[in-house]
């Protein structure tokens, strides 16, 4: 499984992208070792999204730009990515090596 709706707070938020959507947004390379790029799909807009460390605590916050994400500043381990998108939230996860 790579992805999944991930809330760090415990609640369900009725804007989540159910996982049936969840192909519309692809991270890859994963693992990786200092940045993974997204692909999205036509009808899809990511306004920005936050990084999550495993104990779900916010380790970065980012606007999309050149559709990548940089993680060369965080420590290997896994990561949650929530994307808030124009059709709801989106949590992608990645293992950095």
């Amino acid at each position: 499984m790579d992805s999944f709706i991930f809330n760090p707070c415990g609640t369900t938020n009725i804007n989540e992208i159910s996982n049936s959507n969840s192909n519309m947004i692809q991270v890859y390379p994963n693992p990786t070792i200092n940045q993974v790029n997204i692909k999205q799909s036509k009808e899809l807009s990511i306004f920005d999204f936050d990084v999550y460390d495993i104990n779900g605590k916010m380790v970065s916050n980012f606007k999309i730009i050149n559709n990548q994400i940089s993680l060369a500043s965080h420590a290997s381990g896994l990561y949650y990515v929530k994307f808030n998108t124009n059709k709801g939230i989106l949590t992608k996860k990645i293992i950095l090596k």
